[in-house]
């Protein structure tokens, strides 16, 4: 296998930054604190905001693609416009958000961007005054919060020598940092379990 040095990133993770000079057929390859993988945004501190920023810059172009050709269509049936949704732009919107564990903020921005489309295809506005809730009810669509339970199924049921589920159920070592700490993966499960009306969450 022959190695392109000059596109060939590396990245350290740990808290502290360090600098590691990595050298491959006597040249050094970068050290990046983020990068693109299979089109999914990877970074070093191990947040999920700028790959949700990179999702919805993705979903926006499709979605005025779309506009032009589909959802403004009256002679399209809103039934054809709800299948593209469903197979096109929710997965392009949600892609990998299996394994996020988005704050507050992050949510309501994917929302904002599932509404905007699902708003023209049932002609309504925020004048209209009808919960979110009830649009995705009417359409019958999949949310983040069942996309990740369904996951986290998938997960409980693999076998104790599965990658997924060691790396899932690795703990790092030491002390924490100051200040707040982040909400674990396991946790943030339970919380949309207990939303949804699941108990007995691991």
């Amino acid at each position: 296998m022959t190695i392109n040095v000059r596109k060939s990133k590396t990245m350290h993770i740990v808290r502290e930054q360090e600098n590691i000079e990595i050298l491959c057929i006597g040249e050094s390859i970068e050290m990046v604190d983020e990068y693109t993988c299979l089109g999914t945004v990877i970074s070093r501190n191990g947040k999920v905001d700028q790959e949700i920023s990179n999702r919805i810059k993705k979903v926006n172009v499709l979605y005025y693609h779309l506009c032009n050709t589909v959802i403004e269509k009256r002679k399209v049936e809103n039934n054809v416009k709800v299948h593209i949704f469903k197979a096109i732009h929710l997965p392009t919107l949600l892609y990998g958000s299996e394994s996020w564990v988005p704050l507050d903020k992050d949510l309501s921005r994917d929302t904002a961007m599932e509404m905007r489309y699902l708003w023209k295809v049932a002609g309504r506005t925020r004048r209209d005054r009808i919960r979110n809730e009830r649009t995705i009810e009417d359409v019958r669509t999949v949310t983040i919060d069942k996309r990740q339970l369904r996951w986290f199924g998938h997960l409980c049921r693999m076998s104790e020598d599965r990658y997924t589920r060691k790396y899932f159920q690795a703990r790092p070592s030491g002390k924490r940092p100051k200040g707040r700490p982040r909400i674990q993966c396991k946790d943030y499960i339970s919380r949309v379990g207990e939303k949804r009306g699941k108990t007995g969450m691991p």
